[in-house]
């Protein structure tokens, strides 16, 4: 099957404004979205004979994004849920949790076409998820996105996703990690760090190895050094958690038209299903162009 060209997935993203709370978001943004919008239809397909799969959306929001600096369409994107929820072949349900109230109010209204598919529950991702996932989900097969836009998301939070019993096959992680544009601004290298930073390093990371790369980056260690470091250990820590495939791909954009790509954040995928890994290493590996709504500038056919 010929691969989506750039131009068809932001038409698949677009959508048109429908005058209720939407997220702003950067440009970089498109590319987390097409990753997850390309990976869901292939899990979707394969979780066929067993109902179509499971959704989990631990930091949803209201279902629509805002490009910001967009002068061409589409300047109004699907969000993640609504995008699940749109998936074809159908996946069997769509579990949506966001904290903030007028988010899940408006996320519900979106979701509401979608009838019984669609669950939109008011909470916490690090209180409330695992929870609702115990009562929604069960054994089914499931591919849960937790994209915070700092430091939200607590390590215990994976651990306890990590675990959940009555599984043949424990639930894919699709994670956000912040790294350059939350993680290492938590570490001062000309003054003490404080007591807050260091707390929110510690729940990050489920522990404070963090700190033997935060000294040596103090004692001398270049930045993409340290970087690397820090990156490899989240991810070994999600392999110490029993996941056989973890993989990373660096989101690099720049940061307005005409500037210099640099890396935003890191998009980390956990499995222990080889077709999955797969799937993914192979979405991860294509090149994606996707600045037409700011800059007018056509992608190439991937």
């Amino acid at each position: 099957m010929a691969r989506k060209t750039d131009e068809q997935i932001l038409a698949d993203l677009g959508t048109a404004p429908d005058g209720r709370l939407a997220r702003d978001v950067n440009l970089w943004t498109l590319e987390k979205l097409a990753t997850l919008q390309l990976y869901l239809k292939a899990f979707a397909t394969a979780c066929q004979s067993v109902g179509g799969g499971i959704f989990v959306d631990g930091l949803a929001g209201p279902g629509m994004c805002r490009v910001q600096d967009a002068v061409f369409p589409p300047e109004f994107v699907h969000g993640s849920s609504l995008i699940a929820l749109q998936t074809r072949p159908m996946l069997e349900r769509c579990l949506s949790i966001e904290k903030g109230p007028n988010e899940a109010k408006v996320l519900r209204e979106r979701s509401a076409p979608f009838g019984e598919r669609a669950i939109v529950k008011q909470g916490d991702v690090n209180s409330d998820l695992v929870p609702l996932i115990e009562k929604y989900v069960g054994g089914a097969p499931c591919f849960c996105l937790l994209d915070p836009e700092g430091s939200e998301l607590d390590w215990s939070t994976i651990a306890a996703l990590a675990s959940i019993g009555r599984r043949s096959r424990k639930i894919e992680l699709f994670i956000l990690f912040p790294l350059e544009m939350g993680t290492v601004r938590l570490f001062p290298l000309k003054k003490n760090l404080d007591p807050g930073s260091r707390e929110v390093a510690t729940r990050t990371f489920g522990g404070d190895e963090w700190e033997v790369v935060y000294r040596a980056r103090r004692d001398g260690l270049g930045a993409p050094e340290a970087k690397a470091r820090y990156l490899n250990l989240y991810q070994d820590k999600l392999r110490r958690l029993g996941y056989k495939h973890v993989r990373e791909k660096p989101i690099k954009a720049p940061s307005k038209p005409g500037g210099s790509r640099r890396t935003h954040y890191h998009l980390i995928f956990a499995t222990d299903h080889p077709v999955g890994d797969e799937i993914m290493e192979d979405i991860f590996e294509r090149p994606y162009i996707l600045q037409f709504p700011v800059t007018g500038q056509r992608g190439l056919g991937i």
